[in-house]
């Protein structure tokens, strides 16, 4: 009889006990909304859009190297020097060709000066014996008008003076072949030194190229050398950096590339920040286990974003537009994710219809998510022991 005593008051106890605590559970609770896409996770690095290579001018060796891979270079700076010792040779025997056409030019244009002054001279003199020629012959003339001097003789000065008429014509002539010879001999060796000149130039402009440098702010993608390394004419030396436009290669799951279409928005995470990305290509060849996805940047690439730098990229399954509204509540202080519970969907009429078991969120403990069927804008959690459909009047 104790004992059957005993019994009823324990069922009395834990039967208010129990209402107590379930009164306690009858607050109700604000069903939160949250927007959520699917998401693919990949892993990769940043690449540029536009590459130039730069390849070696000559057969050379490097002498001096002044970069590496990743460095960020200014417009004018020295990234490396060449030597080709042939080339070097080449050049000091075209300096001393050209100084030794320079030699002869003046040379020879001060010979045919001396001679082109001999040849002025001579018809100088010549025109001045003409003149005295013609005096005598004047004389002469008056001198047989009046006897004194026979006829013979004066026809000798005739002859003279003609002949001395014939001489400054010849000389005049001759004056006037040097002149043409003069230029074309002077030409000539200007044509010599002028690809003498030329061949100096270009040799000049061939080891000012073994000085290469930056002609613009850029950075040094890779090099494929090593100081003293030799090189072919037209090895390439270095890969550098056009422009600032960048793309990412992300390197996602074999099975999660038949998923991903081009124009989904990406994120790419990075230790300085975040970056809005779309797809632009997907690579559905598999390599190693993982398929190749290609993220344009949407806005332009900020300062400290590098090339060949680690980066990790969330691809978005669904376009914004079509993102899943998530339904949730948050947690109240008495909730323990040790013990079953139930969600009671409030209506509008003040009762609460029990919906369905509590499934707690793995990504934030302090939620616990709604069926997608759920309509109300209220709730509540109750111990799973209050085994009871609807509770009437919640609210």
């Amino acid at each position: 009889m104790l004992l059957l005593v005993v019994i009823i008051f324990t069922i009395i106890v834990t039967f208010l006990f129990n209402t107590q605590n379930y009164e306690a559970h009858l607050t109700p609770i604000e069903v939160r909304t949250d927007s959520k896409s699917s998401v693919i996770k990949g892993l990769g690095t940043i690449k540029p859009l536009s590459l130039k290579l730069i390849s070696s001018p000559v057969d050379a060796t490097i002498s001096e190297l002044h970069i590496r891979e990743g460095q960020g270079v200014k417009t004018g700076e020295v990234l490396a020097k060449l030597e080709n010792f042939e080339l070097e040779e080449q050049l000091q025997n075209a300096e001393y060709q050209i100084s030794v056409l320079d030699s002869k030019l003046n040379i020879e244009k001060s010979d045919l000066e001396i001679s082109r002054s001999k040849l002025h001279t001579e018809l100088l003199r010549a025109k001045t014996a003409f003149a005295q020629l013609k005096l005598e012959l004047d004389a002469n003339k008056k001198l047989q008008e009046q006897g004194i001097v026979s006829l013979i003789n004066y026809q000798k000065a005739e002859l003279s003076y003609q002949q001395a008429k014939l001489d400054i014509t010849a000389r005049e002539q001759e004056l006037t072949l040097f002149d043409k010879s003069y230029q074309h001999r002077l030409a000539a060796l200007e044509v010599d030194r002028s690809i003498a000149a030329k061949k100096l130039s270009f040799l000049r402009a061939q080891k000012q190229r073994l000085t290469i440098t930056a002609t613009q702010d850029t950075t040094v993608a890779k090099v494929y050398g090593h100081l003293g390394n030799n090189f072919r004419q037209g090895a390439p030396l270095f890969e550098i950096i056009e422009g600032r436009e960048f793309l990412a290669e992300v390197q996602v799951p074999q099975y999660s590339a038949n998923k991903i279409s081009t124009d989904f928005t990406a994120t790419i995470h990075t230790p300085n920040g975040q970056l809005a990305a779309k797809v632009d290509y997907v690579d559905t060849v598999v390599r190693n286990g993982a398929s190749t996805v290609i993220l344009n940047l949407v806005d332009a690439a900020p300062s400290w974003l590098k090339p060949e730098q680690s980066i990790e990229a969330e691809i978005q399954l669904e376009r914004s537009a079509q993102q899943n509204q998530l339904k949730y509540l948050e947690t109240p202080a008495q909730f323990n994710p040790q013990h079953e519970w139930v969600v009671y969907e409030i209506r509008p009429n003040g009762d609460a219809h029990r919906v369905s078991k509590v499934t707690v969120d793995s990504n934030s403990p302090t939620r616990v998510s709604l069926p997608n069927s759920f309509s109300g804008n209220y709730a509540l959690l109750i111990p799973a022991d209050f085994n009871q459909p609807i509770i009437k009047n919640v609210l």
